[in-house]
Formats: structure tokens, C-alpha cells, sequence
């Protein structure tokens, strides 16, 4: 039986984790399949491990991920750098542009993703290479869903830790308000992976010009 490649079987079989699924690829797939109409494209949002898996064993064709794939079966290119933001709620506690430092947030109560999402991984990095331990803070929470971060953040239960991009309107109107940092901000990237392989077919090359084009 022959298998047939992507741009044969005319569809492509997406796998991305929760914050670029929900936040990155819906733009980026409506203007890829406006120029590709006979493209079928189908998405799932899943843990990044999981869109990994997915990739190994055929079930999806592209990942899109905010952690880099570790197995060397697949290939990865970066997609975008995120800056992420730490804030708080901007009605309760405005900052009003005020600079702080990472020691002075010690004991703070923190409200993060869950372990092995990339926004706590790069979170977590960050805070070493200011030679701080996250158990320095008072965890509270740890969610898979961003939503309820954000809404725990808006009613005063503590900080959290997001990409900018996610919380760009909570700035805006007020809700939300960027704690500045002397440190600087943590970022996180997004990776576009698929299988290795020295040519990848035509199609996956033009969905990813396509995101590239497309990512805030």
C-alpha cells in the first residue's frame, strides 16, 4: 500500500499546545487556507508532550509548540520570541510604571502554569539565572488553563506569568498591570516541528512562511 505525502492526500494534520492553539494559529491556518481552499486542515490542542508523540507516530504532520522537541527524529524551527509579562491586577494593585526587582517579589503569591508547560519552563529559568528558587514565593495555584490564571489574577489571589500577546487587553483597559522588573522579561519561543527529513514536502514549507507571516 502506498502512503501518500501530505500535499497528495490534501490535508494536513495539526497538533499544538494549549497557549498557540488557542492564541497563535487560529490567524495563521484561516490565511493559510484562504490561499490553499483544497487544503483540509484539521487541529488539536494538546500538551506539548503529547503534540511530540504525535508527531513520532504520524498523527500529526506539524507541531506547533512553545517547548523544543528533544527527540532528534524531529526537526524544529523557531516560529517567534514571546516576551512574557509578570502582572498583577492592575484595579488592586497598579504599579503606575514603578520598577522593582525579582528579590523584593520574594513571598509573593505566584499563580503559574502547570509543571513542563514552556511558559513555567522559561519562567523557572529565569528566575535561576537571577539565582532565585520558585519555592522562595508562596505558590497558590497552578493551572492548564489560562483563563482561570487570569481570572485569579483579576480578583487579587496573587501574580501571575503569561506571554505578552495573552493579556495584551487586560493592560490596556486596566485590568492587568505589567510589574517592571530591573531584571528585565523572561520570553518564551514557539517551535514549528515536523518528522526529520531533508525536503519537507511543498505544503508543510508553505504553512510554516504562512504562521511565520502571521504571529503577532
Amino acid at each position: 500500500m502506498v502512503k501518500h505525502s501530505p500535499s497528495l492526500q490534501h490535508n494536513l494534520k495539526i497538533g499544538a499546545c494549549c497557549i498557540s492553539g488557542e492564541h497563535l494559529m487560529p490567524t495563521g491556518l484561516s490565511a493559510f487556507q484562504e490561499s490553499h481552499p483544497n487544503i483540509s486542515l484539521s487541529l488539536s490542542i494538546i500538551k506539548c508532550e503529547h503534540v511530540f508523540s504525535g508527531l513520532l507516530s504520524g498523527d500529526f504532520d506539524v507541531g506547533v509548540t512553545g517547548l523544543a522537541p528533544r527527540n532528534r527524529s524531529l526537526h524544529k524551527k523557531k516560529l517567534s520570541l514571546a516576551p512574557i509579562v509578570i502582572f498583577n491586577a492592575g484595579a488592586i494593585n497598579p504599579t503606575d510604571g514603578k520598577i522593582t526587582s525579582l528579590k523584593r517579589l520574594m513571598k509573593t503569591r505566584l499563580i503559574l502554569r502547570e509543571k513542563d508547560s514552556g511558559c513555567r519552563i522559561e519562567f523557572e529559568k529565569f528566575l535561576a539565572k537571577h539565582k532565585i528558587h520558585l519555592n522562595e514565593f508562596s505558590m497558590i495555584s497552578e493551572s492548564d488553563s489560562n483563563e482561570a490564571i487570569k481570572n485569579l489574577v483579576k480578583e487579587g489571589y496573587g501574580i501571575s506569568a503569561l506571554p505578552e500577546f495573552m493579556i495584551r487587553k487586560g493592560l490596556d483597559d486596566g485590568s492587568f498591570s505589567e510589574i517592571h522588573l530591573q531584571e528585565g522579561r523572561p520570553a518564551m519561543t514557539f517551535y514549528v516541528s515536523y518528522r526529520n527529513q531533508n525536503n519537507p514536502s511543498k505544503i508543510i514549507q508553505e504553512l510554516i512562511t504562512t504562521l511565520m507571516g502571521s504571529l503577532p
